[in-house]
């Protein structure tokens, strides 16, 4: 498991946003994505959009979570290409800007 990597879990997707220095833990941090024709942006540093398999997908960062190793999924994607995006995100739930 690694640091932003996507993963399929039962009907819906998961970004997997755990730093790998704690990849012994047996739970992970992770954050809802969710399917843009379906989901408004709530607010656009918050709540970014990727692409992934030619869909596009909202971070919804405000559900963040975790999860059990073992609930993860199916591994889909890495996409740490967006990781700004991402820990930007993050970092404006957490800190408030």
């Amino acid at each position: 498991m690694a640091r932003f990597d996507v993963y399929k879990n039962a009907d819906s997707l998961i970004l997997d946003c755990q730093a790998d220095l704690l990849e012994t833990l047996n739970t992970r941090f992770i954050v809802p994505l969710f399917d843009t024709k379906t989901f408004p942006i709530v607010a656009e540093r918050l709540n970014p959009i990727v692409s992934i398999n030619d869909n596009e997908y909202v971070i919804y960062t405000q559900f963040a979570a975790t999860l059990a190793r073992y609930d993860m999924g199916e591994y889909i994607i890495n996409i740490s290409d967006h990781s700004d995006a991402i820990i930007s995100a993050l970092d404006m739930l957490m800190s408030g800007y």
